[in-house]
């Protein structure tokens, strides 16, 4: 199986995790009272005030998520996501032609800053300015999976897929 066929098998196919972090995500988009909430936290630390992060929370915590971090995170970062798009990876959705049709939405210089942030902390604001970036669709799956995970790993196959679509 080519690199490419597993990748649009992955994107289709979705654990138990992920699927829990859909349906949180969609029962928060029919609450705007705490979408908005989560999306005025304007610090990680601000993201455990909220009843939406425990819902989140209790929802993955019987599937082995646990990190009170790394939920608060996905929380955080997820509530300003306005579609879900299963289509492609995240990092091809940052290495995919803008708007001008000829560069990346997300640039090298900017994509390889992402990759130096090693904590939940550091990621958050540099994660929710990637969805602003793009226009606030994302593949909610692989956006959760990834920064549950962030890891060296994660950041390798970020880095295969990103300069593989690159421009």
């Amino acid at each position: 199986m080519t690199t490419e066929a597993a990748e649009a098998k992955n994107t289709r196919t979705i654990n138990a995790e992920q699927q829990a972090v859909l349906e949180w995500w969609q029962a928060l988009q029919d609450n705007k009272g705490g979408r908005a909430e989560l999306r005025r936290a304007k610090e990680l630390e601000q993201v455990f005030f909220s009843p939406e992060f425990y819902s989140l929370y209790n929802r993955l915590a019987p599937l082995q998520w646990r990190s009170r971090e790394k939920l608060a995170l996905l929380a955080g970062v997820l509530a300003h996501v306005r579609t879900h798009t299963a289509a492609q990876s995240v990092a091809k959705q940052m290495a995919s032609p803008g708007k001008s049709g000829s560069k990346a939405v997300l640039s090298g210089l900017r994509f390889r800053r992402l990759l130096k942030h090693e904590t939940a902390e550091e990621l958050y604001g540099p994660m929710i300015r990637v969805i602003r970036l793009l226009d606030k669709k994302i593949n909610i799956a692989d956006l959760a999976q990834s920064l549950y995970w962030w890891n060296s790993r994660t950041k390798m196959d970020w880095s295969m897929r990103y300069y593989k679509k690159a421009p």
